[in-house]
């Protein structure tokens, strides 16, 4: 599930939060680490850098962009998991929230 404030239609103006719903698909590795969650939950502008949340209601991720394919038009969301998220994003996470 994914958490957002999508600018749909170019009216930035909306404020009610928006749930999507989708699937992990798959996973992108890097040197034996995941990278990035593959999703079909879809992602409008607005959802980058909201919430993707887990069936327990946890903090998974944080959903980032969506690419479609031209010719099919089947779309691809990637979400950074919690885990592989930087150090330093949590330390300023720690100090906005004092």
């Amino acid at each position: 599930r994914c958490l957002g404030y999508p600018a749909i239609g170019g009216n930035r103006s909306l404020t009610s939060i928006t749930l999507t719903r989708g699937v992990v698909s798959g996973f992108d590795m890097k040197k034996g680490k995941l990278q990035w969650y593959k999703s079909d939950c879809l992602l409008s502008a607005g959802n980058s850098g909201g919430t993707a949340i887990n069936a327990n209601f946890e903090l998974a991720g944080i959903p980032t962009e969506t690419l479609q394919d031209p010719e099919t038009m089947e779309a691809l969301s990637y979400i950074r998991p919690v885990q592989s998220m930087p150090a330093k994003w949590f330390e300023l996470i720690k100090k906005a929230v004092k």
